[in-house]
């Protein structure tokens, strides 16, 4: 048989082991030939380059995700019987021995950090999805939701935008003064670090606070993996996007957005953020878990992407800013449409998304599906 011909019967052969390996079987090896000799030359090359094709993620039994920074602080809100309120969260920690009160509550700010919590049959792994806008907040809320910083085994970070990693360094510290003093895994893109400005009407430049160098993340007990491409981490049960391909049309990054020149003396148009990466968890039974600390690439956009990863898998829930606030407002249209295109059974909403994209969701996909974040809820999938 012709290569080209056989090239669909072995694709056909290794997304049957993949999607084995995504229902938490293990795989011993390349899969099984029989019966399709014809595939068998094409096939080998597939699985020896598979990482390339499709990555290999393990299916979990569940994940918790904490939300330790948040722009906005709600309690009282009803809430679907997967999220607990940082209010009944604060009830089953302390019992019936606590005092409500402000000292007790977390504080919002703006800005987005996630910790999770993936639980496999006796294994359970411990990641941080980027860190908030500061120190402060960043310290006191996640002392006061009695986090155990110790247990993160990795820190991921988004994209490079002050607002998500502003506390990585604190956290580092944080983490190894509980852990032993061990070095921390810290995955980045290797354009995060570069200076950043947004452009005003004047022509010129707003600068923003930088993120942390490689060096000073090492500095402070980072172990620095910096890539362009997907990978996975923590046992095989998270999943780090590459770089996210803009395909949607109408999702065109963050207008007026400037990163410096290699040679430091200009800036030079950055509107794409082509550093930024979304995380994604398959829980057995329910699906892809995708989140997204920004959308700067645009949601369907990470969607899409989330989806040509990992055919046959169901996407079951999108956590995470949307960016749909500010200049970005002009396309909540064309955004909650393509939205129903993936059948989500959860949308939470969160972070930059702004008030009139929620309420677009809410009008779409009521309440059945929309659960938008706050400082302190934890989800669980």
């Amino acid at each position: 048989m012709p290569i080209v011909k056989a090239v669909p019967n072995a694709l056909a052969i290794l997304q049957d082991a993949c999607n084995s390996r995504q229902r938490g079987e293990q795989a011993s090896g390349p899969p099984s030939m029989t019966g399709r000799r014809d595939a068998s030359l094409v096939l080998l090359v597939l699985w020896q380059y598979r990482r390339q094709i499709m990555t290999d993620l393990a299916a979990v039994d569940s994940v918790d995700i904490q939300i330790l920074v948040d722009n906005v602080t709600d309690s009282l809100s009803s809430v679907p019987s997967f999220v607990e309120t940082e209010f009944a969260g604060l009830g089953r920690r302390r019992g019936a021995a606590w005092v409500l009160g402000g000292g007790c509550l977390c504080c919002a700010a703006h800005g987005l950090s996630c910790l999770l919590t993936i639980r496999g049959g006796d294994k359970v792994h411990t990641v941080l999805f980027d860190t908030g806008p500061e120190d402060r907040t960043f310290e006191q809320n996640a002392s006061r939701l009695g986090i155990d910083l110790g247990s993160i085994e990795a820190m991921v970070l988004s994209h490079g935008h002050w607002d998500h990693a502003g506390a990585m360094l604190r956290a580092l510290q944080l983490v190894r003064d509980r852990n032993g003093g061990r070095d921390v895994a810290c995955y980045t893109h290797p354009d995060m670090f570069r200076s950043r400005a947004l452009k005003l009407a004047d022509d010129s430049f707003r600068p923003m606070e930088d993120v942390p160098s490689v060096a000073a993340l090492q500095a402070n007990g980072g172990r620095v993996v910096s890539s362009r491409e997907a990978q996975t981490i923590a046992g095989d049960t998270v999943f780090v996007s590459g770089e996210i391909p803009r395909k949607s049309g109408f999702e065109t990054g963050l207008p007026g957005q400037h990163r410096r020149t290699e040679d430091g003396k200009g800036w030079e148009p950055d509107e794409l953020l082509m550093d930024e990466r979304f995380i994604a968890v398959n829980v057995r039974n329910k699906g892809l878990v995708v989140l997204t600390a920004c959308s700067h690439a645009g949601v369907i956009n990470v969607l899409t992407q989330a989806r040509a990863c990992f055919p046959g898998v169901k996407l079951h829930a999108v956590l995470g800013g949307l960016h749909l606030s500010g200049i970005n407002e002009r396309v909540i249209p064309q955004t909650v449409k393509a939205l129903h295109g993936f059948d989500l059974d959860v949308i939470a909403a969160g972070h930059c998304t702004g008030w009139r994209a929620m309420a677009a969701l809410a009008n779409a996909f009521g309440d059945t599906k929309l659960a938008p974040l706050a400082v302190g809820k934890r989800l669980r999938f």
